[in-house]
């Protein structure tokens, strides 16, 4: 078929909606729901395992529900009554106690997307931000023994891949209680790391746990979209540099002797 994996979206119950990023907030890490049930999961994996394919799961594990405008949360932390409707309806929403998620809030943008407040801070000042807690990691496991357990293993293999959604915001503690549960049961995973920081990457492709070469992907785009003779005279120098450096090293040097200055998620 020219693939041997295929890759779904997030399957937990999410908020409702037809929009992609609709997946991408998590109301409840037990239940799967939203594009399909437990059941029809899997009957995917089984199709799957037919065609010799691997499915990868997709999880959200930093963040949940937007419950508020990052101008609602910003206007309650000077109104208690305010700031307790929107804990309140936070915690209607979701699964979770208001102990799980990070307090207090503040707005995550600009420099603090790639510095070390990128743990703490709420996306946009409207991500629901999860702490790193024995409570919030049970939840999230429970979520991939779901996940795993969608198939027999006496005949059919449930999801035998994992992605985790922007991970640069989980601690690499966090994560790595994760991937320990995932090495258990020979399962693949990576992490999205939206970052052109090569050092951001490093920190969790330590972990065992391969990035997406967003470095290169910025390059590229900027390769392919802006015009001049320095932009395209860095693609050789950076084609060349791919087979000695790799990938990611020859992104951010090419990048670095270029300019450009970082961007981030």
């Amino acid at each position: 078929m020219g693939f041997d994996a295929v890759q779904i979206s997030p399957a937990q119950k999410s908020k409702h909606g037809h929009e992609w990023w609709a997946r991408y907030q998590p109301q409840d890490y037990g239940k799967i729901e939203g594009l399909g049930s437990w059941e029809e999961l899997k009957e995917l994996c089984r199709r799957a395992d037919e065609l010799k394919l691997r499915v990868i799961g997709d999880v959200v594990f930093n963040h949940m529900l937007v419950v508020g405008s990052c101008h609602e949360w910003r206007q309650a932390q000077a109104n208690p009554a305010r700031l307790k409707q929107l804990q309140e309806r936070l915690v209607r929403e979701t699964s979770m106690r208001l102990e799980d998620f990070q307090w207090p809030w503040f707005e995550m943008s600009g420099e603090h997307w790639d510095n070390e407040n990128r743990y703490e801070g709420w996306g946009s000042g409207e991500w629901s931000e999860l702490r790193y807690c024995e409570r919030v990691v049970a939840a999230q496991q429970k979520h991939l023994r779901l996940l795993l357990d969608a198939g027999d293993w006496r005949q059919i293999p449930g999801v035998r891949g994992i992605r985790f959604d922007a991970v640069k915001h989980l601690r690499p503690a966090h994560l790595e209680e994760h991937l320990q549960l995932l090495r258990k049961e020979k399962v693949f995973a990576y992490g999205e790391v939206l970052s052109v920081d090569e050092t951001m990457h490093q920190e969790y492709m330590a972990l065992s746990c391969p990035s997406t070469d967003f470095p290169l992907t910025v390059f590229m785009y900027r390769a392919l979209s802006e015009a001049g003779q320095e932009v395209f005279g860095a693609v050789a120098v950076s084609v060349r540099a791919l087979w000695r450096e790799g990938v990611s090293g020859a992104a951010a040097r090419v990048a670095k002797a270029t300019g450009e200055e970082s961007t981030s998620r």
